[in-house]
């Protein structure tokens, strides 16, 4: 029987910049030419975690094991501008928006995680996770905004859902590689889709008191765009594809 625990601590990077065009037919006398809206977005923050797990090895061939992951308590911070250009035939608009600023707290769902893993012929291992999460427990907190609405929006449009994920890791002398395949379901619905999977491949080496690893992960994340108000216009599709490569070194005493 293992048992073992964590801190963990997180930090957030993310950007963005969407741009909406619109360009009027070559046979418009209305002396509009183009319209453009460009919306920058930069957040960024950190924060802190605990984990706690077992795992019991009944077998020198197979493993269970299960964890519980705190919530993750984010301080944030948010900066935000919009650019608009409109064109006619004879003159240009331009205006920009002053760049707005805003902090809060942000506070992650629990996470529960149960798994088992099969060692095949003393060379390779199989392992299956399975992660819950209530994603309608996550919070917004602000000093000067009590987000009452947005947190009651979240607990009743999110729903509860799960995280499957299945993995072959191969030893060959001190060298591993590894490959990986995993599904989530939508938070909306419930429902797994194979447009939010991840697929990963990674190689390691471990020596007698060093190791090292390096991965690459294929992420697909399917969600929507709304430009104008709901009622207006459809919603957007969107499919985003991110590529991660992470890396982790060890010293063992």
């Amino acid at each position: 029987l293992y048992i073992g625990g964590s801190i963990g601590y997180q930090n957030i990077n993310f950007r963005s910049k969407r741009v909406y065009t619109e360009i009027a037919p070559d046979d418009t006398s209305s002396g509009f030419r183009e319209f453009s809206q460009t919306e920058y977005l930069r957040s960024s923050g950190s924060g802190v975690n605990l984990k706690f797990g077992v795992i019991y090895r009944p077998a020198d061939w197979f493993r269970i094991g299960a964890s519980i992951h705190s919530p993750t308590f984010f301080t944030m911070e948010e900066n935000y501008s919009t650019s608009i250009i409109s064109v006619f035939d004879t003159i240009s608009y331009v205006a920009d928006s002053p760049e707005g600023s805003y902090n809060y707290k942000l506070q992650t769902p629990f996470r529960v995680v149960g798994g088992m893993a099969f060692v095949i012929a003393k060379t390779a291992v199989f392992s299956v996770d399975y992660e819950h999460i209530d994603y309608s427990m996550a919070r917004f907190r602000a000093s000067d905004y009590s987000f009452s609405s947005e947190n009651t929006n979240i607990k009743n449009d999110l729903k509860a859902v799960g995280s499957i994920r299945a993995g072959l890791e191969v030893k060959l002398k001190e060298f591993f590689f590894r490959g990986g395949f995993g599904m989530n379901s939508d938070p909306y619905n419930g429902k797994y889709d194979l447009s939010d999977s991840k697929y990963s491949l990674g190689f390691g080496w471990k020596g007698r008191h060093f190791m090292f690893d390096i991965a690459y992960q294929l992420q697909r994340e399917k969600s929507i765009y709304v430009p104008y108000d709901v009622s207006l216009i459809t919603p957007i599709d969107v499919v985003v594809s991110s590529h991660n490569v992470m890396a982790s070194v060890g010293v063992k005493f």
